[in-house]
């Protein structure tokens, strides 16, 4: 094999030859994944010249990461392990060359030492249900915003990132059902994050969720004559598009400027926490792959839940012998 130049030939070679990625070896399928973040994250994709790569590129390869994908800075350090995984398994293999090691992120042997960034854990921006109202309202009665305003009663009343509300289709509701649900990934073509997130939303009559949301989707379902057409229309033709017509709202109400359109998932989840929803429950309410990203939520305590938690011991409910 003639030497490797781009990218997309080194992720595909590792993918097919790296005993450590086949099919059959466990973590192989997230490893894959996290290496072609690079290319999916990248302006020039598989065409990437490996002899281009220095730290700008890495540098603006992370913030991507962060601002469009929402990635934890645990999550991009996984992406830049198996980058440089990817990358030095060519050159073991004899099919990338050695590097020059005066450039930092190359080590004495030649192969890449790509730097990972230094975990800072910072708390989630979480939103009260007033907060929700006002950004609502604002999107909706000041910047004229029907759809993005009602994205965010949806996200935050439901746990639905953009990824699922911007494909949602006619044939994902079933509002004639005993308990009317929406069916996230059950449709042919859905493209699911992982497969954890295949599930139904459902909204219970009397529930929030019911009193919120079902005049929202009626209305959409309403408008949508087309069942292949996408609810909400063009406002999400992309995250970016969507990104800045939620920021817009966010900076007029002077809202935390950590505060993204993904953070309304983040609050519905604390919502399920603080209402002691039980952690397996909220688990497959919100499609999380892993039980330990639940359970985060379930950590930040008050002062007044913990006098609340000891409320419910009740002096009667005890019998001493």
């Amino acid at each position: 094999m003639a030497d490797i130049t781009t990218y997309g030939q080194a992720f595909d070679y590792t993918v097919k030859t790296r005993t450590e990625w086949q099919p059959d070896r466990k973590g192989s399928k997230g490893a894959i994944t996290f290496a072609r973040h690079f290319i999916t994250h990248n302006p020039k994709g598989r065409r990437f010249l490996i002899k281009d790569f220095n730290k700008a590129v890495l540098d603006e390869f992370c913030q991507e990461l962060r601002n469009y994908r929402e990635l934890s800075d645990v999550s991009i350090n996984h992406c830049i392990q198996n980058v440089q995984t990817c990358l030095n398994h060519c050159i073991d293999m004899g099919v990338l060359p050695y590097q020059n090691n005066r450039h930092s992120w190359i080590n004495g042997e030649g192969k890449f030492k790509l730097t990972k960034l230094k975990i800072t854990k910072q708390p989630k921006v979480i939103l009260t249900p007033g907060q929700v109202d006002q950004f609502y309202q604002a999107a909706k009665n000041i910047f004229n915003n029907e759809a993005l305003a009602d994205t965010v009663l949806v996200s935050a009343w439901s746990g639905l990132g953009w990824a699922e509300y911007s494909q949602l289709t006619s044939e994902d509701f079933h509002l004639g059902a005993p308990v009317p649900y929406v069916a996230i990934g059950e449709r042919k073509g859905w493209t699911l994050k992982t497969p954890f997130r295949k599930r139904r939303v459902y909204l219970p009559v009397g529930s929030a969720g019911y009193e919120r949301l079902l005049p929202i989707f009626t209305r959409n379902l309403e408008g949508c004559t087309d069942s292949s057409v996408q609810m909400f229309g063009d406002l999400f033709a992309s995250q970016d598009m969507h990104r800045v017509k939620f920021n817009d709202v966010k900076d007029y109400l002077g809202f935390p400027e950590k505060l993204t359109p993904y953070c309304l998932r983040h609050t519905f989840c604390s919502w399920l926490a603080n209402h002691d929803v039980h952690p397996s429950k909220a688990h497959k309410m919100m499609g999380h792959s892993s039980m330990n990203t639940t359970l985060g939520y379930y950590t930040h305590i008050s002062d007044d839940q913990q006098v609340e938690a000891y409320s419910r011991l009740s002096a009667g409910d005890w019998c001493t012998t």
